[in-house]
Parts: structure tokens; sequence; C-alpha cells
């Protein structure tokens, strides 16, 4: 567990260093698919421009298919800490956690791939572009459920990190 961590962790800072702002995630997009395809976990990617979907399958059928979906989109701030692992992009950081979003998808992605013997079901994985531009963002997700995705989901589960400290 300790070394999934550090690998975690070791993504998370990659992610962060090289952040990208809505509509414009090509290399956070690449950056996933080349994780994926490392871990051998299909994918589908060019959804809506960057998105893309992976697809895990259980053992067998299942009663449900569960989505998780993360944000993988930066912000027009700039980056004041000076961490190794500071934003190399002027002007643009993930000061929303989508870094920390997409980081833990990519962590359950791994789990549920070396487990799939041990459950059934499907695992939908929605990396998902851009966030704060209204309502759209949650119609993105019922498009990649349709028929032009891989299949439609029972269940979905994603997060969202407090813009304050928690205690």
């Amino acid at each position: 567990l300790s070394r999934k961590m550090e690998d975690l962790v070791a993504l998370r800072r990659h992610l962060h260093r090289h952040p990208e702002l809505s509509f414009q995630e090509s290399g956070t997009s690449a950056f996933i698919r080349e994780v994926l395809d490392a871990w051998g976990i299909s994918f589908r990617s060019g959804l809506a421009g960057h998105g893309l979907t992976g697809f895990i399958e259980g053992r067998g059928p299942g009663k449900g298919h569960v989505a998780l979906r993360a944000d993988m989109d930066a912000l027009p701030i700039q980056e004041q800490k000076n961490v190794a692992y500071a934003s190399t992009v002027p002007g643009v950081m993930h000061a929303c956690g989508h870094d920390v979003h997409t980081s833990i998808l990519l962590g359950a992605a791994k789990i549920l791939n070396e487990t799939k013997h041990e459950w059934e079901g499907k695992i939908k994985l929605i990396f998902h572009l851009f966030f704060s531009f209204g309502e759209l963002p949650f119609s993105l997700v019922w498009l990649y459920a349709s028929p032009l995705g891989f299949y439609r989901f029972s269940y979905l589960y994603f997060l969202f990190l407090p813009l304050f400290p928690l205690t």
C-alpha cells in the first residue's frame, strides 16, 4: 500500500506541475492515456475534445455499472508556493484540486483493475474536461453515458474538495 501511495503522489505532482486550462487539457489527457495503457486498462479518448473514458470489467456481468468521474482542468491563477512540484506554466495552476481528483481516479482504476477477478460488474472511468462553466459539464456526463459511450451506468460517483480547510 505504501508503494501505491508513493506512485499516486508522483502522479499528482506530475499533474500539478503541468496544469492546463479548460478545453486545453491535451497534455493531461495524453498523460492519463499513457498511464491507463501501461496498466492494461482500455479506454476511449477524444470525447468532447480531450475527455476520455476508461473501462474495467469484473469477472462477470454483475447487476450494475458504476461510473467514477474526475475533472482534469486547472485555473488561471499564478502558483505562489515554492515547492518542487509547483506549476511550470505561468499563470496556471491546480488551485481547485482537480489534480487530486484525477490522481484519486487513477488510483481507484489501478486497484479495481488489479482486483477485477474478485468482483462482478463494469466500471466506467470518466476523466472529464472543464468544470466551471455552469451546468454544461453535468450534461456532458450524460453524453459519456449515452449510446455514444461504452455502456450506461447505474451509479455515478464523483467528489469535490472543499475550498476551505477542514478541522
